[in-house]
């Protein structure tokens, strides 16, 4: 394992615009026929954004949806937010999350998929954690660039878009007759190591970026995996003692 590196040693990603981060990323589909694989987390590893929740306050927002400004202060209330994380933790069910979906029953698939499209160029092309961009655009020429993330699959489905990613994997959302019906129809929250199994058997080389410690079992597969730092999250990696993983610090 090697020393954090930090956000400030890539002088290209420094913007000077007005948001101060300016989205970049090298043209062209990379090598989307290569056995060499890199999966890519999205929530906290390419982006400063919890998508699945961004997106529901971004789509619902300016919508009168009955009950959605009480859940969107519920979600918010820390309180609240333990009580959710101690019941997924002992049953793997996020609730919070569950409900949130829930909003989107009766909801044309199409008007979500278009607000997903507005959600990537708007919202999160300006939360970009910056280290981690320039990483994918250094592997895209050598590695076939795959996206897998328990988020919606509408939002990371977008971002593969915007990022030309040769795949991506998401919690596909249930549907009928072209409209939502609020309930999450594969999850693939806690999956990612055993579809990786069985997607990519036999890659000459896989890489895994993420900053979730739930993907451990995805680290323990991957040849080299570069796990993005959040505070307190650095002891529990090397207690691992992976040979495998050097760190991304996104913080001071």
């Amino acid at each position: 394992m090697t020393e954090p590196f930090d956000v400030n040693d890539f002088p290209l990603f420094r913007g000077s615009g007005p948001m101060g981060n300016i989205p970049i990323h090298v043209g062209g589909t990379g090598a989307r026929e290569s056995s060499r694989v890199a999966v890519f987390d999205v929530c906290g590893t390419l982006y400063d954004s919890n998508t699945t929740f961004d997106f529901i306050d971004f789509y619902f927002g300016k919508k009168a949806r009955r009950g959605f400004g009480l859940f969107s202060g519920a979600r918010k209330n820390r309180v609240i937010g333990l009580v959710n994380f101690l019941i997924y933790k002992l049953t793997g069910v996020d609730l919070l999350r569950r409900m949130g979906v829930g909003f989107f029953s009766g909801e044309k698939d199409a008007d979500v998929r278009r607000a997903a499209g507005e959600f990537a160029v708007s919202f999160l092309a300006f939360r970009e954690n910056r280290a981690v961009m320039l990483l994918l655009d250094r592997l895209r020429s050598t590695h076939r660039i795959v996206l897998m993330s328990g988020s919606c699959e509408p939002v990371v489905s977008a971002v593969a878009r915007e990022l030309c990613a040769a795949e991506s994997y998401a919690s596909t959302l249930g549907r009928e007759e072209g409209r939502l019906t609020g309930a999450i129809a594969s999850d693939l929250l806690g999956e990612k190591a055993e579809l990786c199994l069985s997607r990519f058997h036999g890659a000459e080389e896989l890489i895994v970026v993420t900053d979730n410690k739930s993907d451990l079992e995805l680290v323990r597969l991957a040849t080299k995996a570069w796990i993005v730092l959040n505070k307190g999250d650095g002891a529990f990696w090397r207690r691992q003692s992976l040979g495998n993983m050097e760190f991304i610090r996104l913080y001071r």
